[in-house]
This record gives structure tokens, C-alpha cells and sequence, in this order.
């Protein structure tokens, strides 16, 4: 790699004229001036075309491609490498903004670290107003094996984009997944901790709309790449098929869903392993939020209930699920929500009578109406 790498950025868009002027702003703000922008325009039918236009002409470093139909995203990443020249890749949406050190804090990261191959950096969460909501560290990349780790924010060397030709056109919605788990088998990915970016949530993302279709695209990237990602060990092969197992639970697929919990139950002992793990993600549809009671039976029915451990392991999952919701009563000021929990949480883990937080919140749900 060079002293002044080019670092090269495609923003792929479609009917994103609300944000965009912002995310390319972002760009134009690094510290780091030694970068491109391609933006693709994937036939958007608002002003979208029009803003490209002029950012093309403001500034010599931007320039556009477009498509006459609507191709998606992994087709839009793909039109925007095929145009770029540096030795540096990344891909920013037209929703989010860099930190004005992004490019720099990452270029350097690889610098200092010829073997890394991919730098995933921290990020913190916005409002539609811009507002910072929350901060945000993605995980180790052994995790990768469960969950898109990476984040949004990521610098990574051309060699990678070359060796994976690019990204997976029929992997709508987990396109960075699929990209990343086939990263890992031959490139190393490493965490920077430096917040870089700010990814927006707002009702209109992709995230929002279409939570439900991205965990069932994220299961087929799983299942297409688990196979030959030879550097999981067992518990890392445990939890990946725990978490395939019930993210295909859920689709017209859940015979093979439960074909993946036996074999994280049976083949690879995950109980015996990381029994917290299995009760997790059996609780949590996404990290912060519980399941329903009606999503978690759904997979609680899929558990090989015949396997060693896995009746206890159940009423282990519904007695915490209902101490959850007792808390969530509690710091939402609803005594009627931890009366309605609480003897359950009781009556199926007798031992939550040891935790004091649970019985003061017991005591006010008790002597409190709402």
C-alpha cells in the first residue's frame, strides 16, 4: 500500500434525495482528501438525478453511474467497484454520514497493520433530526458467525473485493453479511475502536421497513456459507447453528430449522457449552428487545424437547422471559404488567426469590395500581 493510499467510496442510491446532500457532504468534510465517490443511481424517480449532477460538477473527485431500472443494492455496489481505482474500498448509504476522521482513523488503522485486511470501526445511532440516540461498539469478528458484526462503518483492501468478486446480486438484504462470513475464511477483520460514523434510524430505512425479510436473507447468507468457513471452532459452529436454526424456524423453511437445532443441541452440545447463549437468543428478536409470547413459543415448540437438558432448558427461557417483563413493568411504571408476570417468574424459577431487584419490584407492583 502506498504513503497516501486512494481511498475509493460508492454511495448507491435509490429515491434517496432527502439524505443524500448530507452523506456526500460527510464525505467531502474528511480529513483524509485522498478519496473517491461514485454514486449510483438506482433509477430513482424523485430529484435524486439532479443532486448527483451537480455534486459531479462541484467537486472533480465524484462521479456518477446509473441504472435504467431499478437493480438493488448488491447490483448498484457492484456497478460502483467496477468504476473505482483506489487502493482502499468502502460503501457508505445515502441515509448515513462519516465522522470527519472516518477515512483517516481507518486508513491509518491499515497502515499500522499490513496483515488486517478489514477494519470495522464503532458508530453511534441517529434521529431523523441527527440527533446521536445511542453509541454503538459492533462485536468481535468471531461473532460474525451469529450476526453481521461489522457495522456500517469499514475500510477494507482491494485484494478483498477481488478474491470475493464483489457482492452477491440474489442476496438482497444481506449482501454485507454474505460478503463478510466469505471475507473471513482467507482475510483477517479487526475492530477499530473509534467511532467513525453515524447511522440513522428513521421509519423510511431499509432496516425499519423490512426488518423481518433482512433476518430471513441473513439466514440464507448463513446457510449458503457455513459450511466453508473452516476457522469456527465447535462453540463457535454451536452458535451459528442455533441462530440459523431459528431464524428458519420462522420461514416456510422450519423444517430445516429445526434439522440445525438438533445439530446445535445434539452434534455440537451447545447446553453443554453456553447454555446463556441458547437462552438469549431464544429471548431477544434483536439485542434490547424481547420476543412476544407468541414468537417465543413458536420456537420453544421447534426445540428437540427429546435431547438431554432441553425441558429444563425451557422452563429456564420461559421463567427468565417473565422475569424480563417484570422489569420492563417496572421501569415503564406498570404495576399491572408485574402483577401479571411475577407469579410466573416465581412459580417457574423459585430460585429468582434470592434476587432482591426482582422482589422490590414484586413489592411496588403489589402495592402500587395503574
Amino acid at each position: 500500500m502506498t504513503n497516501s493510499p486512494l481511498v475509493s467510496i460508492v454511495l448507491p442510491t435509490h429515491n434517496g434525495g432527502h439524505y443524500l446532500d448530507q452523506a456526500v457532504q460527510s464525505c467531502l468534510d474528511q480529513t483524509w482528501e485522498h478519496w473517491e465517490l461514485v454514486i449510483v443511481d438506482d433509477a430513482s424517480t424523485d430529484d435524486t438525478p439532479d443532486r448527483i449532477v451537480r455534486w459531479a460538477r462541484a467537486d472533480p473527485r465524484i462521479r456518477s453511474a446509473r441504472h435504467f431500472r431499478n437493480r438493488r443494492l448488491p447490483a448498484a455496489l457492484n456497478t460502483g467497484f467496477a468504476r473505482t481505482h483506489g487502493e482502499l474500498l468502502t460503501w457508505t448509504s445515502d441515509d448515513n454520514l462519516y465522522r470527519p476522521n472516518a477515512l483517516a482513523e481507518m486508513v491509518a488503522f491499515l497502515q499500522v497493520h499490513p496483515d488486517v485486511d478489514v477494519v470495522y470501526a464503532d458508530y453511534s445511532e441517529i434521529d431523523d433530526s441527527g440527533r446521536v440516540v445511542r453509541h454503538c461498539q459492533p462485536s468481535p469478528m468471531e461473532e460474525l458467525a451469529v450476526r453481521n458484526c461489522v457495522g456500517p462503518c469499514f475500510l477494507y483492501r482491494r485484494s478483498v473485493h477481488e478474491h470475493l468478486g464483489g457482492y452477491s446480486e440474489d442476496l438482497f438484504l444481506a449482501e454485507d453479511y454474505d460478503f463478510w462470513l466469505r471475507a473471513s475464511e482467507h482475510h483477517r477483520l479487526e475492530r477499530l475502536p473509534v467511532d467513525c460514523y453515524l447511522y440513522r434510524v428513521h421509519p423510511g430505512s431499509l432496516t425499519a421497513r423490512r426488518g423481518r425479510e433482512i433476518e430471513l436473507a441473513r439466514a440464507q447468507a448463513q446457510y449458503r456459507n457455513l459450511p466453508q468457513l473452516h476457522w469456527m471452532g465447535t462453540v463457535t459452529k454451536a452458535h451459528a447453528y442455533l441462530t440459523l436454526g431459528l431464524r428458519l424456524c420462522r420461514t416456510d423453511q422450519s423444517y430445516l430449522g429445526r434439522f440445525y437445532l438438533r445439530r446445535a443441541f445434539g452434534e455440537y452440545g451447545i447446553l453443554a457449552h453456553d447454555p446463556e447463549f441458547v437462552v438469549h437468543e431464544l429471548l431477544y428478536e434483536r439485542p434490547g428487545e424481547l420476543r412476544t409470547t407468541r414468537q417465543l413459543a413458536e420456537l420453544i415448540v421447534a426445540l428437540p424437547a427429546d435431547l438431554p437438558g432441553v425441558k429444563s432448558l425451557i422452563k429456564r427461557v420461559w421463567g427468565r422471559y417473565h422475569q424480563a417483563r417484570c422489569f420492563e413493568g417496572y421501569s415503564e411504571k406498570q404495576p399491572d404488567v408485574v402483577r401479571q408476570h411475577l407469579p410466573h417468574a416465581v412459580w417457574l424459577m423459585p430460585e429468582g426469590l434470592g434476587n432482591r431487584g426482582l422482589l422490590r419490584i414484586g413489592l411496588w407492583g403489589y402495592t402500587h395500581r395503574g
